[in-house]
């Protein structure tokens, strides 16, 4: 039996109560199955590919993050510390450019903060824009443009004058004219969640949910040319009560708002040229902890490691 195949020849659900879905699973409208809780992904699942053939060699939270944010090992990495090396956004703005040259808009946003999405080894040009209450805030010019200009223009000429040159006066000046570039451009309109209608903002919860409202920041970012967008979920870390964290609200949110996001793209053309990646660190023990009793869940796994990749349907509906 082929164990990547589309699950049709020995569904999971078949398995041995402590190996099968805590909560069973749903047939999707493209024939393979996922968990029951995912009732509204199961409904655009033809524009999606879950992944079932990808591993690494790291079953610690933190060094793990580091291998999926940067795409290399950092085994060894002491707790708490930054990876050196770049992630894959830091990546995309070194090649892309750090900015939009007609709107300012950074190629690199951080809808959320997640370990090890940095620059690492390059300019902290590319370290990308953290699109927080006070990032976004900072967007606004708070004097007339005129002003503002001349204002930039006082410092750029006492820098001139200072005749310093290392390397991290260098990357200051960078980074203020990166800022500047940013505020003049039409950023601060792409990120404002106010020029959406009000059904909108309903439909993701923008009001009480911190991932709907970046969902629908990244829609929004994707419509305005972002290369490459992260936003966080987390809290799934069930070495217990796995039945209870897959009935809560939050699992619920993941469920409403990675669907909403999905069909958005699609309704407005966006999807055709935009890959989402669901990811997490590693994978999850096949087997429950504690058996089927109560208060099972399972432990790290990075011999098997969960992703979904999302997109147009001609590339779709398939297991991989």
């Amino acid at each position: 039996e082929n164990p990547f195949s589309n699950q049709k020849e020995k569904p999971k659900p078949e398995a041995p109560i402590e190996v099968r879905s805590i909560n069973g699973a749903i047939t999707t409208k493209a024939g393979y199955q996922i968990g029951a809780n995912f009732t509204k992904l199961s409904t655009v699942s033809h524009l999606m590919s879950p992944v079932h053939s990808y591993t690494h060699r790291d079953a610690n939270h933190s060094t793990a993050t580091a291998w999926q944010m940067n795409g290399v090992s950092s085994l060894g990495l002491a707790e708490g510390n930054q990876s050196k090396n770049a992630s894959l956004g830091s990546i995309v703005s070194y090649a892309k450019g750090a900015n939009r040259l007609d709107t300012g808009i950074p190629t690199y946003v951080k809808c959320d903060k997640i370990a090890h999405d940095a620059n690492g080894y390059l300019s902290s040009t590319h370290t990308g824009f953290e699109a927080n209450e006070s990032g976004i805030k900072n967007l606004q010019i708070t004097t007339s443009g005129e002003q503002f200009i001349r204002r930039l223009q006082i410092v750029n000429d006492m820098e001139s004058m200072s005749g310093r040159t290392d390397h991290y006066f260098k990357e200051w000046s960078n980074l203020r004219n990166q800022a500047a570039n940013i505020v003049k451009g039409q950023a601060a309109q792409a990120f404002n969640l106010k020029n959406e209608d009000e059904k909108t903002l309903l439909r993701y919860d923008v009001e009480k949910s911190r991932f709907g409202k970046s969902c629908l920041l990244a829609k929004r970012m994707v419509e305005n040319n972002v290369k490459l967008i992260t936003i966080e979920h987390g809290g799934h870390d069930n070495h217990s009560d796995i039945k209870q964290a897959f009935e809560s609200a939050r699992i619920a949110e993941l469920d409403t708002h990675l669907t909403n996001l999905i069909l958005d793209l699609q309704n407005n053309g966006r999807l055709n040229d935009t890959l989402i990646v669901v990811a997490t660190e590693f994978g999850r023990t096949y087997k429950l902890n504690s058996g089927n009793g109560l208060g099972a869940g399972r432990d790290h796994w990075n011999q098997l490691i969960p992703m979904l990749f999302c997109g147009p349907s001609q590339y779709h509906g398939k297991v991989i």
